[in-house]
């Protein structure tokens, strides 16, 4: 075989199958960083991590500026009512305001004198023996039945010339007293309140022998000795002319230094009051009940001038019979007047014993 030159290299064959990777060769050194390459888009949020301690609270800034005033909100439900604080300070008296106009005249008089106009008012529903407590305590019943009325005694309600017709078993009432003191059933306008004979002074519920006054179904006024007999009351109610004032809080012995000293201690416990004479205070038919011991007042003078315990309206002040004028304070004989619980006037030697005093206007 000859030796020629070398041929024209033929194609290149296909590749073969690759061999096995051989062993990684140890790294190069590396290269120098290349430039940050675009920032890629935010991947999604991971889930929140666990809150970490609550930190210290740091100093408080400066208050910023006061902003806008919002609408004011709905009134709310109202709290209870607190306690009233004390009354204030009373304040200054403001001027008198001007005088109104005058009221219209009054009804013709009726030229009525002495006793005062005489008014029925009416009988009782209620049924009482003589036994009611005391003459103020009848008072109160007629008082609690028509207001303002009062027991009426004989010559006052003879004067009302009363068509009413009188209960079957009559009507009880005071007896009425003359201008000389002596006890009277008929009237006349100068006849006052007498108060003896009505059972004790409306104390006796038996018929023991002590006479009450009464009117009878024929329309006449009697006395008997039936107090226990339950019977209907008689009021009236013609204005007293003789206010009662009330009785003392404090007692005395009747030695309070004079009759002045008397009034002086009606007026300072009742403004513009004195004390009472006998026929006053049963004028007055006061339904207040009298103190258990008793009450203090003078007694009183007739139409000639001697020592009466009833209510004539003609009869004034007496000053004897007062415990030598309210300086004697002890039981030595001097005679003193005093109202009694049961509500008549009465007079002893007990000038040591403390009682109160009855006052009038």
């Amino acid at each position: 075989m000859g030796g020629g030159g070398a041929g024209v290299p033929g194609p290149t064959g296909p590749a073969g199958p690759m061999g096995p990777a051989g062993p990684m060769g140890p790294a190069g050194p590396a290269g120098a960083p290349g430039a940050t390459g675009a920032m890629g888009p935010a991947g999604p949020a991971g889930p929140a991590g666990a809150m970490g301690a609550t930190g210290a609270t740091g100093p408080a800034g400066p208050a910023g500026a006061t902003g806008a005033m919002g609408p004011a909100g709905a009134q709310g439900v109202a709290g209870a009512m607190g306690p009233m604080g004390p009354a204030g300070p009373q304040g200054a008296t403001g001027p008198a305001g001007a005088p109104g106009p005058q009221g219209p005249a009054g009804p013709a008089g009726n030229g009525a004198e002495g006793e005062d106009e005489a008014i029925f008012a009416g009988f009782t529903s209620s049924t009482h023996t003589a036994n009611i407590g005391s003459r103020t305590a009848a008072h109160a019943i007629c008082a609690a039945a028509f207001t303002g009325a009062h027991l009426c005694h004989a010559s006052e309600y003879l004067q009302t010339a009363s068509a009413a017709s009188v209960p079957a078993n009559g009507a009880w009432l005071d007896a009425s007293v003359g201008l000389s003191g002596n006890m009277t059933l008929q009237n006349n306008v100068q006849f006052g309140r007498y108060t003896q004979n009505s059972c004790q002074s409306f104390t006796s519920g038996v018929n023991n022998g002590s006479y009450g006054t009464w009117v009878q179904p024929n329309g006449a006024v009697t006395e008997s000795t039936s107090c226990g007999t339950a019977r209907a009351l008689a009021c009236c109610s013609g204005a007293p002319k003789h206010p009662f004032a009330g009785f003392t809080t404090q007692g005395y012995t009747a030695n309070l230094g004079s009759r002045t000293a008397a009034h002086a201690a009606c007026s300072t416990a009742f403004s513009g009051a004195h004390m009472c004479h006998a026929a006053e205070y049963l004028r007055s038919t006061s339904a207040t009940p009298v103190p258990a011991e008793g009450a203090w007042l003078d007694g009183s003078a007739t139409t000639t001038g001697t020592l009466t315990l009833q209510g004539g309206p003609g009869f004034g002040r007496y000053t004897q019979n007062s415990c030598q004028s309210f300086t004697s304070g002890v039981d030595n004989g001097s005679y003193g007047t005093w109202v009694q619980p049961n509500g008549a006037v009465t007079e002893s030697t007990s000038c040591g014993t403390i009682r109160r005093v009855a006052c009038c206007y």
